[in-house]
């Protein structure tokens, strides 16, 4: 026969285990879960080549934006803002090739 004091004793550890499996299991989660205080970085690749190719798209990118801000400024007629639009869309690859020299 157990005394109170053996039954209150084996009741508190029985408490901590399941306290200590909880935080186990909470622990387990938020390892997989990100931490919002920190954004997962996604892997670039890095080297010469990638940082031309970055390069690249934001000149280019640069330079539609360039035409379609002189075009909204001196042009008041939507269509030829829409046109310029799309010529500039279909145009943008071959400002890329032309900006990729191949020789360097």
């Amino acid at each position: 026969e157990q005394t109170a004091a053996e039954e209150a004793a084996a009741a508190e550890r029985a408490r901590r285990e399941r306290e200590q499996q909880r935080a186990a299991r909470r622990q387990a989660v938020a390892a997989t879960v990100p931490h919002p205080s920190r954004p997962p970085r996604a892997a670039r690749p890095r080297g010469v080549l990638e940082a031309r190719r970055r390069r690249r798209w934001r000149v280019t990118v640069g330079v539609v934006l360039l035409v379609q801000v002189v075009t909204w400024v001196l042009s008041d007629s939507w269509w030829l803002r829409l046109a310029v639009l799309g010529l500039s869309v279909l145009f943008a690859p071959v400002v890329v090739v032309l900006l990729s020299d191949r020789r360097s």
